[in-house]
This record gives C-alpha cells, sequence and structure tokens, in this order.
C-alpha cells in the first residue's frame, strides 16, 4: 500500500491505501468540525461525513464487506 497512516508518529503505522488514509483524516475532522466550538462549522462536517460515507461504500465494493 502507498501510504503509511502514522500522522501522530506514534511508532503505529498502518499499511492503507491513500484513499482510504485520507478518508479516515477526513472523519476525524468532521467529528472536529461537529464540536461546540469557535470553529464550529456544521455544514463543513456534514459534506465531509458525506465523502467518508462514499468512500466507505466504494471501499465496500471494491474490497468487498468485512464478514
Amino acid at each position: 500500500f502507498p501510504c503509511n497512516l502514522d500522522e501522530a508518529h506514534r511508532d503505529v503505522a498502518v499499511d492503507v491505501p491513500a484513499a482510504i488514509a485520507d478518508a479516515m483524516e477526513l472523519a476525524v475532522l468532521a467529528e472536529a468540525y461537529a464540536c461546540e466550538s469557535d470553529a464550529e462549522m456544521p455544514e463543513t462536517a456534514q459534506s465531509a461525513r458525506q465523502v467518508v460515507d462514499l468512500t466507505g461504500q466504494v471501499a465496500a465494493a471494491y474490497y468487498g464487506r468485512s464478514q
């Protein structure tokens, strides 16, 4: 896989396809944007969740669903 997901640099690496890593990062951002704060952006959070959901559907179709 081309992407090494270790953004926190804690020596825990998970090799995943770049699109899955991007979706995971976007899911974290979506949750951050949804939190009540000065940086709250509910519309952006909703859009990010939709992209994450779409990526999940594409991944399930490509890789198959887990059992």
